[in-house]
C-alpha cells in the first residue's frame, strides 16, 4: 500500500511548473517514481531504469531527482510510441507525446545544469540527455541477388555486375544524414549509443573520431567525395582496437 507517496493532482502540478500550463493529462507524479526506484536500484550502482510507457517523461525527471538527492548514478531509458496529442490547441505547439516528454527533459535538464553551476562545489551530475528514433535504415540495402539454373552463365555474370554496382554506386538512401550515418555504424559495430563523438579536420579531410571508452574501441569515418593519402597516414593508431571506416560517396 502507497501512501501519501503522489496522486495525479500532485503530477499536474508538476507539469504546469515546467511548462505554465497543463500539457499532458494524468501524468505520474514524480515523487511517486522517485518512492519506487530506490526499492530496486541504490545510488551506488551505476543502473539503468527503462520505462517503456514514458508518457510525460516523469521517469527520467525523477531519476535525475533522486541522483541531485544523494549523488547517485543512475540512469534512463524511456520509450514512447509516435502517439498524436488529442487537444489541437496544445497540438500546435507539441504535435506528439514524445514532443512533450522531450520537452519537459529539456527545460528540466537546463534547469538543474544552471542550478549546478552555480554551486561553489565540484559536481560531476549530469543532466544530459538524446533523442532517438526508431526508422529505416540509411544504408541502400539491396535484395539478395538470385541465381536461376536455367540462365546462361554470361548472362548471370553480366546480371551480377550490373547489381553489384548499384550497390557500390549508391551504398546509402537518398536523404541520408551524416550523424545518422555515424549513429548506425556504432549500432551496427557494437559502440555504446553515450560514446564520444567528435569532428576532426585532418589534411584537408573531415572526418567523425568516435570513442567507446568503456570497451577501449574506436574509428574515425569520413563521408568526403575522396579522402587523401596524407590523412589515412595522419590518423594515430592508439593502444585501442581501432576499426576505421571510409565511404566514398559520388556526387
Amino acid at each position: 500500500m502507497l501512501d501519501n507517496v503522489g496522486f495525479t493532482r500532485d503530477g499536474n502540478k508538476d507539469i504546469t511548473e515546467i511548462f505554465g500550463k497543463k500539457v499532458y493529462d494524468y501524468p505520474k507524479p514524480v515523487s511517486l517514481i522517485e518512492h519506487l526506484i530506490p526499492i530496486v536500484i541504490s545510488p551506488e550502482n551505476r543502473d539503468i531504469v527503462l520505462d517503456f510507457f514514458a508518457g510525460s517523461g516523469t521517469t527520467g525527471h525523477a531519476v535525475w531527482d533522486l541522483n541531485r538527492e544523494d549523488g547517485g548514478n543512475r540512469k534512463f531509458i524511456i520509450v514512447n510510441l509516435d502517439e498524436e496529442v488529442q487537444d489541437e490547441n496544445i497540438k500546435m505547439d507539441y504535435p506528439t507525446v514524445a514532443d512533450i516528454c522531450i520537452e519537459r527533459l529539456r527545460r528540466v535538464s537546463e534547469k538543474y545544469n544552471e542550478e549546478e553551476q552555480q554551486k561553489l562545489t565540484e559536481n560531476d551530475q549530469d543532466f544530459g540527455f538524446k533523442v532517438f528514433r526508431l526508422d529505416k535504415s540509411n544504408f541502400n540495402l539491396k535484395d539478395e541477388f538470385e541465381i536461376s539454373e536455367e540462365e546462361d552463365v554470361e548472362e548471370l555474370k553480366k546480371k551480377y555486375l550490373e547489381w553489384l554496382g548499384l550497390w557500390v554506386n549508391e551504398p546509402l538512401v537518398g536523404d541520408w544524414k551524416p550523424i545518422d550515418i555515424v549513429y548506425e555504424t556504432m549500432l551496427k559495430e557494437g559502440f555504446d549509443l553515450n560514446s564520444k563523438i567528435e569532428e576532426r579536420k585532418i589534411k584537408g579531410n573531415k572526418f567523425f573520431h568516435v570513442a567507446d571508452e568503456k570497451q577501449k574501441l574506436e574509428f574515425y569515418m569520413s563521408l568526403d567525395e575522396k579522402i587523401t593519402e596524407e590523412a589515412i597516414e595522419e590518423i594515430e593508431l592508439q593502444n585501442t582496437e581501432i576499426r576505421c571506416l571510409y565511404f566514398w560517396i559520388k556526387p
